[in-house]
């Protein structure tokens, strides 16, 4: 059993007595918590004095699983070591306690490892958040169909210094997100009452937090035939990237023309030349931010008939043969 007292001069004694008296080395664990302030946040680490002792000595960890950023600002009475010559202890298994629940966790993340003789270290140190930094490299290719133009979006991250639960990605205007999937992802929402004719703002979900390279893909639909009159597409932005670059292409299905597209902040390149093979594809462009637009205007084409004829004739004495062979191409 175990018992705290009232605090005096910012102490608390703990009482804990022991089903019986121990006559060997004996291990106690002690689990607490004490919450933080509004980050950035001061935190004097609490120093665990044993009473009534002969000596007191130890190790001493400190770091987070978290995307915290964490600095020393006041030691003493502490000696740092490596992270190789903490020791890291398992008890033995007690009644109803398996060994990986008596086994203490080390911090994976940000992490100070340190050793004392006697109980009366001071250690303050300054937690702060660490902001996520990311770029993109992104591949887009817009296909004019008769009855639909789609834009589809390979959206690739590479995320450094913290982790990221989730992402937001601003859609063009006048665009229907249909679908957004990839490995990593776990959901996504739109807002409720969208307002027509304005860019929409897509909450991506990660199943878990990611660091380093995933890939995004995301598939808009305008919802409507686009032939006969201009339409404008929009860069895909992704909220707080640092960098933004990549490649766009303009696709169409048989039968339909496209008059040059009009663009902005976008460098037109040969269609052999991108990273990615696109049947009929009719124009690519590269950015370097997410400022572009292109206006297309794309009609049907007029329909073409062909016709190639092989004539065969035999002119025999008294009489003339002929044949004639029509392949029609339309």
């Amino acid at each position: 059993a175990w018992a705290l007292g009232d605090e005096t001069d910012g102490i608390r004694p703990l009482r804990v007595d022991l089903s019986r008296p121990q006559e060997r080395d004996y291990r106690l664990r002690i689990q607490a918590e004490v919450a933080l302030d509004a980050l950035p946040a001061a935190v004097e680490v609490p120093a665990i004095e044993p009473t009534g002792v002969i000596r007191a000595s130890g190790q001493l960890a400190v770091g987070t699983n978290s995307a915290l950023q964490l600095v020393v600002q006041e030691s003493s009475g502490l000696t740092q070591i490596d992270a190789a010559a903490f020791p890291r202890v398992a008890q033995p298994p007690s009644a109803g306690i398996t060994p990986d629940t008596q086994s203490r966790p080390i911090p994976q993340g940000k992490a100070f490892f340190y050793t004392y003789a006697g109980s009366r270290y001071r250690l303050r140190l300054l937690a702060d958040d660490i902001v996520p930094a990311y770029d993109v490299a992104g591949r887009f290719v817009a296909r004019v169909k008769e009855d639909d133009l789609l834009l589809d979006a390979e959206l690739e991250l590479d995320v450094r210094d913290a982790p990221v639960g989730q992402l937001e990605i601003v859609t063009p205007a006048g665009f229907v997100v249909a679908a957004v999937d990839g490995n990593r992802v776990d959901d996504y929402h739109l807002p409720n009452g969208a307002t027509p004719n304005q860019p929409t703002t897509v909450r991506v979900v990660f199943k878990e937090p990611v660091i380093g390279r995933t890939l995004l893909r995301l598939r808009l639909e305008l919802g409507r035939g686009p032939l006969g009159q201009a339409q404008e597409i929009a860069s895909v932005q992704v909220s707080g990237a640092k960098t933004q670059r990549g490649y766009f292409v303009v696709a169409t299905e048989t039968g339909i023309e496209i008059d040059p597209p009009q663009v902005r902040n976008l460098g037109e390149v040969h269609t052999a030349s991108v990273p990615l093979r696109i049947a009929q594809a009719q124009y690519a462009y590269r950015f370097r931010a997410a400022d572009w637009t292109l206006s297309l205007t794309a009609r049907r084409r007029p329909a073409e008939v062909r016709a190639e004829v092989f004539h065969l004739q035999s002119i025999g004495e008294t009489l003339a043969h002929g044949s004639a062979v029509v392949n029609y191409l339309i």
